[in-house]
């Protein structure tokens, strides 16, 4: 019976492709997403990725003794609910791509170990890169978007004296480094699969 599997016979390109692409799968084992909340001067720092999900991910909001009850409550009360609600919605569809890559990632390396299908490989992995880049502007984003929200209810409560109140830098996102590492490993493959298409089609005299 193994001998009707078919045979892997790796070349020099395989076997560096295949390494970029393991690095990828590994890079799923290091945080995603770096998020630091600031509040009465004191600064509270959480990392999210593939690995946080299935472990014990403390609350941020612990930080500021509060559950999600209270701030739902809190959002309600300033008649913010719909702009959280896009929020949330943001950082779910990034979650969802998030993990959708590291299944085409998955595929990828199925392609590559029996060396099938080489045009849905390349498809595949463009978009794997093209998906993860927007993960990461999604995410990067949110803070941002936290932020325009709650500075407009500042403004809606205290009027002129919103001015008073500083709150630009009570929540930062940045990119971890299973980000970067899974990035560079799409963008490393994307690459040789070009440098190979381009071999096959530019005869140089």
């Amino acid at each position: 019976m193994l001998s009707k599997l078919p045979k892997i016979t790796l070349s020099k390109y395989r076997i560096f492709f295949i390494v970029l692409c393991v690095i990828g799968l590994i890079g799923y084992s290091q945080p995603a997403i770096n998020v630091h909340v600031s509040f009465f001067d004191m600064t509270y720092s959480t990392s999210f990725g593939l690995t946080a999900a299935f472990g014990d991910t403390e609350n941020p909001l612990d930080m500021l003794g509060l559950g999600e009850s209270d701030i739902s409550a809190i959002i309600a009360e300033v008649d913010m609910m719909e702009h959280f609600g896009y929020v949330r919605g943001r950082i779910v569809a990034a979650a969802v791509l998030y993990l959708l890559v590291i299944i085409l990632l998955l595929v990828i390396l199925g392609l590559s170990l029996f060396d099938k299908l080489k045009p849905v490989k390349a498809a595949i992995l463009a978009l794997s890169l093209a998906l993860y880049i927007i993960v990461g502007s999604a995410v990067l984003s949110v803070p941002e978007i936290i932020i325009d929200i709650l500075t407009g209810a500042v403004e809606d409560i205290l009027g002129y004296f919103a001015a008073l109140i500083d709150i630009s830098n009570l929540i930062y996102a940045e990119l971890g480094t299973g980000y970067w590492i899974t990035l560079l490993a799409l963008a490393g493959m994307l690459v040789m699969e070009a440098a190979i298409f381009l071999k096959g089609k530019i005869s140089i005299p």
